[in-house]
């Protein structure tokens, strides 16, 4: 229900003007376009009649504009697709739809899409049935709904953009699509019983930039709401997307390398992030079942935006923590840090040696210049039986809770260990036994803070462990990528992982430890739920020999984990600005 009363036309029916938030800077906003009365409008009906002339008006458009209007006739041959018109209103009106109509309309625009495909690649001089089998295997919908705008000259609908996929083609009967051409929008008239094609990325590199992807927009209107019926197609995930061997040559090399469809949409993903900062929404199902958990599920768990060189956190589903228990000690955290102070008194200490404490700020407030808005509960979890007396006494039930809840969370994260390990190419059960033998806990609690701006969260950071996860329900972790933080929304029912400062070391700096750090609300308290899996403290820690090579040596030496840790711990005590990181005096020089 919360998120349906986010929704923009669960709110803007008698809205005056436009809430701050939703004004768009000047430089963003539409204006200075005008609507085109020439855009391309192609009758593949003519093609059973001119074949030549449908892919000359096919190529031309497509160079030209990157796009162009298709009448539809196809749907039109059948009755029941006459119905197009009552699809767009029932979508708008909230009347509920015929999955079997979508199914079917899915089916013949795949159809309308294919044949288009087919005259393309001909024109193109590719080989017959080109287009077919991989690169078009995916299909997707996607139905944007715009309500009536108040003011559309401070808004806009959907930011400028050209489409990941293949090709797009696009339903509509209200004024709203742009295109950008030569610099300047143009508006596209709908097309009665008609859709608008683009080309989209993967054409482009295909073609070998012959044919160019459309950047696009849509505007708002204030006195008519908008539906747009979007139909994709793209290449299997695992596809490897190139130019086609027809269309380079000596005087004509390939423009762009060679890459597999999922690389390229998780690139596209993080450019969207990292140009407008929007809050993450990834996620990564973990299925029980290996036989879900396949080789590409493995590299997208890798290479996704959570790992590898991009840094980011990324949100776990399917993970096996159960729901009800994920909430039953979120819960009993919020009792703990709501109990009366005489209740926590025993736990508070500044003694860095004790095991299980509380505390304020960081771990030296004493000598703190300013102190950090939030209080934590720190202590070891695995072995159970060993640390377990140490752990407070109330609520009455919290050793039971965390006890069962950290079971679980080992589990998962030995299951994503396992992966990660997989898709480095490591023996099977490579952190099993000393690698993985820790598990320790850290509740962070951030009240509400009258003013954000000016008050201290935990500032950015690595963790040292091997890989750590972590439970939020109120949003306030940010990742740090190329010098700019982004946001990491605090998905329902999901844990967050942070690639750490020892699987760098392990993977000899294939995957990078996530620099990370907390931000403060003026309107809800947060807590957090961190727990770290680590190595044994006699660990050795070194980049796994299956990741090294001649070509690719060790970037790091040896260390114990407990000699790393002393270190760490060091560089952590050093004021700002520190040099590098704390793995910098474990480099190897290349």
């Amino acid at each position: 229900m919360e998120g349906m009363a986010l929704l923009v036309s669960s709110w803007c029916e008698n809205v005056k003007s436009i809430p701050a938030d939703y004004v768009m800077p000047p430089e963003k906003r539409a204006q200075d376009f005008s609507v085109c009365k020439d855009i391309p409008v192609i009758d593949l009906g003519q093609a059973a009649y001119g074949r030549a002339h449908v892919i000359e008006q096919l190529m031309k458009a497509s160079q030209e504009y990157g796009f162009f209007q298709l009448q539809s006739w196809l749907l039109l041959l059948d009755p029941y697709f006459a119905t197009q018109t009552f699809l767009l209103q029932s979508m708008l009106t909230g009347l509920s739809i015929d999955r079997d109509l979508i199914g079917a309309y899915s089916l013949e625009a795949r159809k309308l899409i294919l044949r288009i495909l087919d005259l393309m690649a001909e024109g193109l001089g590719l080989e017959e049935g080109y287009f077919g089998e991989d690169l078009t295997r995916g299909q997707g919908m996607a139905i944007n709904h715009y309500p009536v705008c108040p003011d559309p000259t401070l808004t806009i609908g959907i930011g400028a953009h050209c489409d990941p996929y293949l090709i797009t083609i696009l339903q509509q009967d209200v004024y709203g699509l742009q295109i950008k051409k030569d610099g300047k929008w143009i508006g596209i008239d709908p097309l009665p019983n008609g859709f608008v094609v683009f080309m989209a990325n993967q054409m482009e590199i295909i073609t070998n930039g012959k044919i160019k992807s459309a950047e696009h927009r849509a505007v708002n209107d204030s006195s008519a709401a908008r539906i747009s019926l979007v139909t994709f197609l793209g290449p299997a995930k695992e596809c490897v997307v190139h130019p086609a061997k027809a269309l380079v040559s000596a005087s004509n090399p390939p423009r762009y390398k060679a890459f597999t469809y999922l690389d390229f949409v998780t690139n596209y993903l993080f450019y969207l992030a990292k140009r407008d900062l929007q809050l993450l929404k990834l996620k990564i199902g973990l299925s029980k079942d290996r036989r879900l958990c396949g080789r590409r599920e493995i590299q997208k768990f890798m290479y996704s935006l959570a790992f590898c060189c991009l840094k980011m956190a990324e949100p776990v589903i399917n993970h096996g923590v159960s729901e009800e228990m994920m909430q039953d000690i979120m819960s009993l955290y919020k009792e703990f840090f709501d109990m009366p102070a005489e209740d926590k008194a025993s736990l508070c200490s500044d003694d860095t040696t004790k095991s299980c404490k509380l505390y304020t700020s960081g771990s030296n407030y004493a000598t703190e210049e300013v102190h950090y808005w939030r209080d934590t509960l720190r202590h070891p979890v695995l072995p159970i039986e060993e640390h377990m007396t140490s752990w407070p006494e109330k609520p009455a039930r919290y050793q039971e809770v965390v006890a069962a809840y950290s079971m679980e969370v080992k589990k998962m994260g030995m299951r994503l260990l396992d992966l990660t390990g997989e898709g480095l190419g490591l023996e099977e059960g490579y952190f099993i036994d000393e690698l993985g033998k820790e598990l320790g806990m850290a509740i962070n609690h951030y009240p509400r803070c009258p003013d954000p701006s000016l008050a201290m969260r935990i500032p950015g950071h690595f963790d040292p462990n091997l890989i750590t996860i972590l439970q939020q329900e109120v949003y306030g972790l940010q990742i740090c990528k190329d010098g700019q933080w982004l946001g990491v929304e605090a998905v329902p029912n999901a844990f967050a992982v942070n690639m750490c400062h020892q699987m760098q070391v392990i993977s000899n700096g294939k995957l990078k430890g996530a620099e990370h750090r907390a931000v403060l609300s003026s309107t809800v308290a947060r807590t957090s739920i961190a727990t770290f899996l680590s190595p044994s403290r006699a660990s050795v820690i070194k980049p796994a020999k299956a990741v090294v090579s001649a070509c690719n040596p060790p970037q790091f030496r040896d260390v114990i984990y407990k000699d790393f840790l002393d270190s760490f711990m060091s560089y952590v005590g050093t004021k700002a600005p520190r040099v590098g990181t704390a793995l910098t005096p474990y480099e190897l020089q290349a």
